[in-house]
Order: C-alpha cells, then sequence, then structure tokens
C-alpha cells in the first residue's frame, strides 16, 4: 500500500466516524417525531422479523432454505421487548446456520428523520444484498417473506411499510428492484433514484455505503481510487459499495419530470417541488449540484444543523432560490411556498391554545 493510500484510509476511517454521527441524528430526529412508543418498538423490532423464520413469528415461510441474517445486526433492547411480549415462544437468539448473513445493509428511504415526516408517513425499507448470487427460489420465497411481513403490521398496527430488495451489483449499475414503482419509468431513472437514497436514507443496520467516506464532489476516478486504497487497506468490505453519483445525463430528466407529472395524481405537492428540483438541476452550473452532496458536505465539515442535513429544507430552499433568484417567477414561488406548507403539515394550529415560546422544528 503507498503512502498515499495509506492516507486515504485514514480519511476514510475519519469520514465513517461523521457518518455514523449524522445517521445516529438522523434516526434520533425520527425517533423524536414519532409520538407512539410502540411505534417505536415496532421500528426496531422490524429487522428480527426478516432475519428469522420462527414459525410463531409473523411473516414465517415453510422454506428450510430460507435467507436468513442481516450484517452486523444485534436486536436493542426495544426489540428484544417488543418480541417477548407479544411472542414468548419465539427466542431471542439469531439463527446461527453457518452461512454468511444474507442482508448486506438495511436503510430507511424517506421522509424520516426530516420535517416533512408525520404520523401518517409510511416507511420505505431498502434491503440490499448480494441477490444474484443465490437460487431464483430462495430470493422469491423471502419476498413472500417480506410481503407477509409487510400485511401483518398495516392489519395489526394500520402502519404502511414496504420492503424493496435490491441487489448491491445492479444498484451499482443504477437498476433497483422490480417491485418498486420506479422501474416502470425505466432505467434512465436509476442515477435519480439513487440520489434521492443518499439524502433522505437513514441506514438502521448493516454496513454504510461507500460512497458516504469518499469526499464530496468526487467524480467517478477518484471513487475509485479511494475504493482501491480500502481493498489495500483490508477495509473495503466493511462498506457496502453501491457505486459513485457524480452527474446525471441530462437526457434522463425528461423521463424523471414525466415520472413526476403522473406521480402528482397521487402526491401532487410533494412532486410538484421535485419538479423544480429536476429543473433546478437540470440548469446547474456546477459539475455535482444535488442535495446529496450538499449533504455530504455538511455531514465531513461537521455543520449539522437541521438546515444544512434536511433534505426537503434543503429541496425548498434550492427550488425557491432558483425561481425567485433566477427565474423570477412569483407564482412558481408562491406555489411552492403553498405546497411545501401543505407537504410538511406543521399542525401551526394545535399550538395557537397553548402556552409555548416557539414552535417546534416540525
Amino acid at each position: 500500500m503507498t503512502e498515499r493510500q495509506q492516507e486515504i484510509v485514514n480519511l476514510i476511517r475519519v469520514n465513517r466516524g461523521k457518518f455514523e454521527y449524522y445517521n445516529q441524528s438522523r434516526l434520533k430526529k425520527l425517533y423524536d417525531s414519532i409520538t407512539d412508543e410502540k411505534t417505536i418498538e415496532l421500528f426496531e423490532a422490524i429487522p428480527f422479523l426478516l432475519v428469522s423464520n420462527h414459525r410463531d413469528l409473523p411473516g414465517y415461510v415453510d422454506y428450510p432454505e430460507m435467507l436468513t441474517g442481516l450484517q452486523g445486526y444485534r436486536p436493542s433492547s426495544k426489540a428484544m421487548s417488543f418480541i417477548r411480549s407479544r411472542f414468548p415462544s419465539v427466542p431471542l437468539s439469531l439463527p446461527q446456520n453457518g452461512r454468511e448473513p444474507f442482508i448486506e445493509m438495511f436503510a430507511l428511504m424517506g421522509s424520516g428523520g426530516t420535517i416533512a415526516f408525520n404520523n401518517e408517513s409510511d416507511f420505505d425499507f431498502w434491503v440490499c444484498a448480494h441477490v444474484e448470487r443465490h437460487d431464483a427460489n430462495s430470493v422469491a420465497m423471502f419476498k413472500r417473506k417480506c410481503h407477509a411481513v409487510e400485511s401483518w403490521i398495516a392489519e395489526r398496527y394500520g402502519t404502511e411499510v414496504h420492503f424493496f430488495l435490491n441487489d448491491i451489483g445492479k444498484v451499482k449499475r443504477n437498476i433497483f428492484d422490480d417491485d418498486s414503482e420506479e422501474t416502470l419509468a425505466g432505467s434512465s431513472l436509476g442515477e435519480l433514484l439513487k440520489e434521492e437514497f443518499f439524502r433522505s436514507s437513514i441506514v438502521v443496520s448493516g454496513k454504510i455505503p461507500f460512497w458516504w467516506v469518499v469526499p464530496p464532489d468526487a467524480d467517478d476516478r477518484i471513487y475509485e481510487d479511494w475504493l482501491q486504497a480500502a481493498a489495500e487497506g483490508g477495509i473495503a468490505g466493511e462498506f457496502v459499495d453501491i457505486g459513485n453519483l457524480y452527474t446525471v445525463v441530462r437526457e434522463d430528466f425528461l423521463g424523471a419530470a414525466l415520472f413526476q407529472i403522473l406521480k402528482s395524481l397521487g402526491n401532487p405537492f410533494k412532486s410538484i417541488m421535485k419538479l423544480g428540483l429536476l429543473e433546478r438541476y437540470l440548469h446547474s452550473t456546477s459539475g455535482n449540484p444535488f442535495i446529496s452532496n450538499i449533504i455530504k458536505r455538511s455531514v465531513h465539515e461537521g455543520s449539522l444543523e437541521t438546515e444544512n442535513i434536511d433534505s426537503y429544507i434543503i429541496m425548498f430552499n434550492q427550488v425557491f432560490d432558483y425561481y425567485h433568484f433566477i427565474m423570477n417567477d412569483e407564482i412558481a414561488t408562491d406555489l411552492l411556498k403553498t405546497c411545501f406548507y401543505l407537504k410538511v403539515n406543521p399542525q401551526v394550529s394545535a399550538y395557537l391554545k397553548k402556552s409555548v415560546t416557539a414552535l417546534p422544528e416540525r
């Protein structure tokens, strides 16, 4: 290993610590936004339901070769309390089958830990694994288990949960879960979906994406140089490599815009903001204009104030500034303010009769 590679390895370790601190702060904000303690217990127990296949647990599938395990996962006290109180016959020890854990990274994607999260928000989880290394039947059985857990949570708790099983090698090539609606718009959306994942995700358990420890604005050559240094230093296996994100082919924005128009039928306020963001990206003059890159720079600099890491606040500020200062479009800025307010839903009226000196962040 060269001297430069050793220097890179040292920086990787430093940046990993910064990401882990940021990730925990996001998780804490998510928990602070959940008013029901039982929902937090359920949230922490979800990984256990996926990595275990006991017949008394929700999601049990009668299949001896069920894919199990999650890298580095240890059930928390809340998760164990949840399982023990509801399924006393289930052992709390994780299955030991002598195989490598199937799931490499388990991450929450979306509004969790941001100003836009509320009690009606759903939970979208990325389940990342080397899917292509396993036979099709085992993967199908695991997907059946995921759907069964989703259904049980919806019926028992009224909470909408989705699991998207993504192959790590395919995600690196910007190809995502066939069950996700984004697939309907074609693979050209891949890089933009990856960007949304980076800016909005919380790693619940498992390895963290290598992208987070590479410097902001890193192009593909720098990314590969750092990955090679990590391999030489023996730490590459501690991360999940789902690829770099630096820029997007401009032609791909058209497909993404059309897709957001279709999605606006179900969620118009968020889609309008995302359409504005796509135009902001399209007309950016910098090499990496993405919100995820802005957040990564803040994380590496230790600037973890809400306005520097909350993807919804940054998205609104970026789009508002674009239409206000560059396009000078008053109608668009008024529309954006309305959409942002309705999407975030701060419920200001709930505080009008209370003696408070300031409104909460959300």
